[in-house]
């Protein structure tokens, strides 16, 4: 199966789509085009530490470098992203005229718990936002010296 920009926004806008229109960002080019889906596909590729030429058009040929088992975290990834960049879109805040109430404002707080629930997948599924483990040496400057037989024992 070969990975393209065309099949990851395809993917990207039924996943996101509503809520990207919702704050005023693309949520319905499917072409292989879409602007705003950019960043969240090459915050994707990195995850899995392929490279990308420009971050604001991976193309198909970079993502054809992704394997059939790591699809699912590109996804999820550039899902989280993209996700991310509609929470720092919204300009909405609640409103109220007489009796007329919209609460825009729990759109955000809705979105914050999809984003953690996310963030908890990527990090439990894929180890994204994990720092990776460390080798190293703590030096104490002591030495013992002499013949061991003459060591204090400790009991």
């Amino acid at each position: 199966m070969a990975t393209t920009r065309l099949s990851v926004e395809f993917l990207l806008t039924k996943r996101c789509g509503k809520r990207l229109t919702f704050v005023g960002l693309d949520g319905a080019t499917r072409d292989g085009t879409n602007a705003d889906l950019a960043d969240p596909i090459a915050a994707g590729l990195r995850s899995l530490g392929l490279p990308v030429a420009d971050i604001t058009n991976p193309t198909s040929a970079e993502l054809s470098a992704v394997a059939d088992a790591q699809v699912d975290q590109l996804l999820d990834v550039a899902e989280l992203r993209c996700l991310k960049s509609i929470l720092g879109n919204i300009d909405e805040v609640d409103e109220q005229a007489g009796t007329d109430r919209k609460d825009f404002g729990k759109f955000a707080v809705a979105l914050q718990a999809v984003i953690e629930a996310l963030e908890t997948r990527c990090r439990d599924m894929y180890g994204v936002g994990i720092a990776a483990p460390t080798v190293g040496v703590i030096g104490l400057n002591f030495a013992e010296s002499g013949d061991p037989a003459d060591w204090p024992v400790l009991s």
